[in-house]
């Protein structure tokens, strides 16, 4: 009975049963607790290719509305007009030398842009969003890699809040000033090599631990070719050197033995990074340089050591856009406070940097490496901008890389959420709401790009008391032949810095645009006697426009020594053939206009010849011929005028002066040939007929 009532006590609870479901959930092939939660999603819903398109989908919803905006300010001389671009040997040489700081990768994918497409923008465009989204993937990648080595045990709470701050990252407004402005594809490019050595050192730091070599090898061969691509796109990527050691730190700060080891080989690893720093950029010249340039269209000198002191305030506010990027602080224009003294703003600035990554350094020994991690990554990819003195100080497209490191610190928030249940639909509500309005407000800033107008009428709504937004808000009106209005804010911008001298170029030349030339004269002169003598250096380019506009302006008007006195300080002072060759050309062709119509036709060809002898321009060699024929040398216009018309042979100008030169020395025929040469190329050319009609009269 004993034995029968224990063998039913055995058989009714049937523990065995129970054992049996405990130890299956310890074996891989077993449901663990989370499979409950993946029964509700399918297996292929968190596979990486549908993660994959599903950022890249939702770049493309945030971005569509910027496909037609056009290009700006550094797409100009870095792509439209850049005469090298179509030049692909030279980019492939330049892509093959490893030392040379040239953005070969960015220059090169603009050339294939331009050969599948042209210079039509959307190409371009596409191209940017395309890299974006990829970076993104590579944040999602990278989170999650650091999750999986720094967290004691892997769930599902890493894929998902991976996920949210990849997707975080597309639609972050801020960065709508790297993906929308063509030309800092460089800065996209740079971080997606940023990205990818990141995440290749990560795996394969795994290998150095079992010391694999051969897989190492692989690695460290991949890491060293992402590094020089990306140094190859835009040069701030030779930071990287110093992730990995900040990588370590972060992850060995809670462990005393580790972190000894980190510390013998750490002061090596910064010597490395800082002398291929110092070989690689040899910007050494702008720590004793005491002339670097500091802001958007700024005439303020600065040296290295006030743009430090700058830099610790400018800092914070790059912290604040990174953080919270309000549309109302996003602008493509911040005014920046220059300080060149050790102020109380800069000192606590200062503190207040040290204190942030000190408490970094605190979370990370306490468990949270990724809040260090996010934290140096900032000030490692912000290194160059604060450390090299620059002429634009504080621009929205300097923040792309940083915008990561806040992600990071991000992701140890998100994880401490996600990881408890009863949070996680609230967090789910938030983040679905907060990614709405970062596809609003990424809109609203693609919307601002447009057009040059709008996106410095945005700038001056912001902040109407900002003098260069509204130069360039009132030029932007002049080159649409809007001049009331391009006056208007010209004049306002004049109003808040009477010394802005680049404003009151703009305005004698709209007022110029408008034949109101005695008003625009007024204004250059104003300019040109407004500028102190010390200054002159700096707005070198600014004085050599407004001597030349002037001297343009004098000659209109007749008063030919006042515009020949401009043109001489212009061509003796400021040594324009060094500094500004074309406009050198410029001046001396003008001063030949200027003697020819004076009758002094010696020094007119002078100054032609000076012309020809630096570039044989064929409209300035027919005036030397017809100089020549002034002078009754029919002969040397004969020369003359051929050469001009081998060097430009579909002009029928320089045919129709060859054949009059032609019929002075006795030559009809010749001159014939030569009126109906012009005749050919232009049907309807009446001074060619004429010419012809007289010739066959007997009468030239």
């Amino acid at each position: 009975m004993k034995k029968s009532s224990k063998s039913g006590r055995t058989r009714r609870p049937q523990p065995t049963k129970k054992v049996r479901s405990t130890s299956q959930s310890t074996s891989p092939k077993a449901p663990t607790p989370s499979t409950k939660n993946k029964a509700r999603v399918p297996a292929w819903w968190n596979s990486l290719p549908v993660i994959f398109l599903g950022l890249m989908g939702l770049t493309w919803v945030a971005y569509f509305n910027s496909l037609n905006n056009p290009f700006h300010f550094d797409d100009y001389p870095f792509l439209v007009n850049n005469t090298d671009l179509l030049d692909l040997e030279r980019h492939l040489r330049l892509l093959f030398s490893p030392f040379r700081t040239d953005r070969a990768v960015t220059v090169l994918t603009f050339y294939f842009n331009h050969a599948f497409g042209g210079f039509a923008v959307q190409g371009y465009h596409v191209v940017n969003i395309i890299i974006h989204g990829i970076n993104s993937f590579l944040v999602f990648l990278l989170v999650r890699i650091i999750f999986q080595q720094t967290k004691p045990l892997e769930n599902q709470s890493i894929q998902w809040v991976s996920l949210s701050v990849a997707a975080l990252f597309v639609v972050h407004p801020l960065l709508t000033a790297s993906v929308t402005y063509i030309s800092q594809r460089s800065g996209l490019l740079a971080t997606l090599f940023y990205l990818l050595a990141s995440w290749l050192y990560l795996r394969g730091r795994v290998y150095l631990e079992q010391k694999q070599r051969k897989p190492l090898l692989i690695y460290g061969a991949l890491i060293l070719l992402c590094y020089v691509l990306a140094v190859k796109s835009k040069e701030m990527a030779i930071t990287w050197l110093a992730l990995p050691c900040l990588y370590e730190l972060a992850i060995r700060l809670r462990d005393p033995k580790k972190m000894r080891t980190f510390l013998k080989i750490a002061p090596v690893a910064i010597l490395v990074f800082g002398g291929m720093v110092y070989a690689f950029l040899d910007y050494a010249n702008f720590f004793h340089n005491t002339t670097a340039l500091t802001g958007f269209g700024s005439t303020k000198l600065i040296g290295a050591t006030a743009h430090w002191k700058t830099m610790t305030t400018v800092m914070l506010q790059y912290w604040q856009l990174i953080v919270l990027p309000l549309p109302q602080w996003l602008t493509i224009d911040h005014q920046v406070v220059v300080r060149e003294t050790l102020d109380a703003a800069s000192v606590l600035a200062f503190l207040f940097h040290l204190g942030l990554v000190g408490g970094g350094l605190i979370m990370a020994k306490k468990g949270y490496p990724l809040v260090a991690v996010g934290i140096g990554w900032v000030y490692i990819t912000m290194g160059p901008y604060l450390v090299v003195p620059s002429k634009d100080i504080f621009v929205e497209y300097k923040a792309y890389l940083p915008t990561i490191g806040w992600l990071i610190v991000l992701a140890e928030l998100f994880f401490w959420i996600y990881s408890k249940s009863s949070r996680r639909k609230v967090f789910v509500g938030v983040l679905s709401g907060v990614l709405i309005l970062g596809v609003i407000a990424t809109h609203s800033r693609n919307a601002v790009y447009a057009s040059e107008i709008s996106l410095w009428q945005d700038t001056v709504d912001k902040n109407p008391n900002n003098f260069r937004a509204l130069n360039n808000l009132g030029f932007a009106y002049s080159k649409a032949q809007n001049h009331p209005k391009a006056e208007l804010y010209l004049r306002k911008a004049i109003e808040l810095n009477p010394n802005f001298i680049f404003g009151r170029l703009n305005l004698a030349r709209s007022i110029s645009w408008q034949n109101r030339t005695e008003e625009a004269l007024r204004e250059y002169l104003l300019l040109i006697q407004g500028v102190p003598e010390k200054l002159k250096v700096e707005n070198h380019p600014t004085l050599i426009d407004a001597h030349f506009e002037s001297a343009q302006i004098f000659k209109e008007h007749r008063q030919y020594e006042n515009a020949l006195r401009h043109l001489d300080t212009l061509l003796e002072e400021y040594e324009v053939v060094h500094s500004a060759p074309q406009k050198h050309l410029l001046a001396l062709v003008l001063k030949g206009q200027i003697y020819t119509e004076i009758g002094d036709l010696e020094l007119a060809k002078n100054a032609y010849q000076q012309v020809v002898e630096l570039y044989p321009d064929p409209d300035v060699l027919g005036e030397m011929g017809k100089i020549a024929i002034r002078q009754g040398n029919s002969l040397e216009a004969i020369d003359l005028f051929k050469r001009a018309a081998t060097l430009q042979p579909n002009n029928p100008v320089h045919y129709n002066n060859w054949g009059i030169a032609l019929a002075r020395t006795g030559n009809p025929f010749a001159a014939e040939q030569s009126f109906r040469k012009a005749l050919s190329l232009h049907p309807n050319y009446e001074e060619a007929k004429r010419n012809l009609a007289l010739l066959q009269q007997g009468q030239l």
